[in-house]
């Protein structure tokens, strides 16, 4: 599971909120760049770059996430943060591994840290979109 296509972003993936859908999908077209810069054996540098961009992109969305669950008063916030923190560390090891030319033998590339957030997409993302729409009246009034 290397190719192009095998990583894409899919409806399963949304969680009914516009803003954190979109982000969604930033984060999956960067793990497509890795991929692809990876597959194609682009310069480190470009790799490298790329990396960071999806560094960015996560903890962005993280902190946009964290915000939007502190202002509806979502119960599971915590396990999110916790999650959050993780993913950052997995994006961080990988880099880390890209640049000392080890992504290959010890993490198989970008698909593991592609199904660890796809998980996390349709498990506790998806989580935020119901309990949004079950309160909804509370957050609109």
């Amino acid at each position: 599971m290397t190719s192009q296509d095998a990583i894409e972003f899919t409806s399963d993936m949304r969680c009914n909120h516009n803003d954190i859908d979109a982000e969604h999908f930033a984060i999956i077209q960067s793990i497509q760049n890795i991929n692809s810069a990876i597959v194609f054996r682009r310069e480190r540098l470009i790799i490298a770059n790329s990396f960071r961009s999806l560094y960015g992109k996560a903890a962005s969305h993280f902190y946009n996430e964290e915000r939007i669950m502190s202002s509806i008063g979502y119960f599971g916030i915590f396990e999110q943060r916790i999650a959050h923190r993780y993913l950052l560390e997995q994006i961080s090891v990988l880099k880390e591994w890209h640049e000392n030319n080890e992504i290959r033998s010890k993490f198989g590339g970008i698909i593991p840290l592609y199904k660890l957030l796809t998980n996390h997409f349709v498990t506790m993302d998806k989580d935020i979109g119901i309990f949004i729409s079950k309160y909804q009246n509370r957050f609109t009034a």
